[in-house]
C-alpha cells in the first residue's frame, strides 16, 4: 500500500526518473551502493536508538521516497548518538550460500545514505558517518561460535549543513575498523601492527556476514547539545535536479558512443 500512495502523478514521474537513473548507474557498474529501505528505517522494533544520550522521537514516511526522523541529539559533549539494526536483519540483504541467511552485501561496493538537514538551530550543521559489523559470532558463523569473528567498521565522518543534501558512504574498500586484529581466518586479515581505528578493506567474507549496520549523529563543534533536529534520509533530488541529471548522463552515453 505504501508504494502505491506513492506512485501517483508527479511522484510517479519522479519515481520513474529516479529509476531510470538507478537503471543507468546498474549497467555501468558491476558493483553499487547498498542504502537501507526506507521499510526497515520505518520499524520502530527492530531499527532503533543504539548508543548516545539523544533520542529518536518521531518518524514518518516521506511523499515520494525516503523517511524523516525527528532526533534529539545527547547533551553532553558531541552528542553522538547512534541508530541501528542488530541481527537479524530480515531478508533484505542477499543470500550467503556458506552460512545459509540472508546475510550478505557481497554484490554492493558500499552503504550509502542520501540526507538532508532540514531543521536545526540557524547556521548550525551536524556530522553523521554509517556503520557495520561483520562477522557472525554464533553457532551459524564462520568458524561456528567464535567470537573473534566480529568487526565493527565506520565509514568517514560527513558534515551536513542546515538545508544541505550530502551522501555518506561506507566505502568497503576502506573503511574505519575496530577488533580486527583477532580475526581468525577467513575474515578480514589486517597487517603486522594493526591498531583499532586503521582502515582497511572489508575482505568478501565478511561482506558476505554483515551482522548490523545504522548511522550515527553528532555534533562535533559542541553547540547543539540537547537541540532536536530534522533529518530526512534516503532523499531523491528535486525534479529539476532528476532531469538534469538524466540529460547529463544522456550526453556521456552519446560520447562514449562517438
Amino acid at each position: 500500500m505504501k508504494f502505491a500512495q506513492r506512485s501517483g502523478g508527479a511522484a510517479g514521474t519522479l519515481l520513474l526518473a529516479v529509476s531510470a537513473v538507478a537503471v543507468f548507474f546498474a549497467a555501468q557498474a558491476e558493483a553499487i551502493p547498498y542504502t537501507i529501505p526506507d521499510s526497515e528505517l520505518m520499524n520502530e522494533a527492530e531499527f532503533v536508538k543504539e548508543w548516545g544520550d539523544g533520542s529518536l522521537d518521531s518518524r514518518s514516511y516521506l511523499p515520494v521516497q525516503g523517511v524523516q526522523y525527528t532526533i534529539t541529539l545527547g547533551a553532553s559533549g558531541d552528542g553522538k548518538t547512534a541508530f541501528g539494526d542488530n541481527w537479524q536483519l530480515g531478508l533484505n540483504l542477499g543470500w550467503d550460500d556458506l552460512l545459509y541467511h540472508y546475510t550478505s552485501l557481497a554484490d554492493y561496493d558500499s552503504l550509502a545514505m542520501t540526507v538532508r538537514y532540514v531543521s536545526g538551530p540557524a547556521g548550525s550543521d551536524i556530522d553523521m558517518h554509517l556503520f557495520m559489523n561483520t562477522g557472525l559470532t554464533g553457532p551459524s558463523g564462520n568458524p561456528s561460535g567464535d567470537t573473534r569473528n566480529d568487526t565493527f567498521w565506520g565509514g568517514a565522518w560527513a558534515n551536513v549543513a542546515l538545508g544541505e543534501m550530502v551522501t555518506v558512504v561506507l566505502d568497503f574498500d576502506l573503511a574505519e575498523s575496530y577488533n580486527a586484529g583477532d580475526n581468525p581466518e577467513p575474515h578480514t586479515q589486517p597487517p603486522d601492527g594493526y591498531q583499532d581505528g586503521d582502515w582497511l578493506a572489508i575482505n568478501m567474507r565478511d561482506r558476505n556476514e554483515v551482522s548490523h549496520f545504522g548511522f550515527e549523529i553528532a555534533d562535533f563543534d559542541g553547540l547543539l547539545g540537547g537541540q532536536q533536529i530534522l533529518m530526512e534520509l534516503n532523499v531523491v533530488p528535486e525534479p529539476a535536479g532528476v532531469a538534469l541529471l538524466l540529460a547529463g548522463l544522456a550526453a556521456l552515453a552519446r560520447r562514449r558512443h562517438s
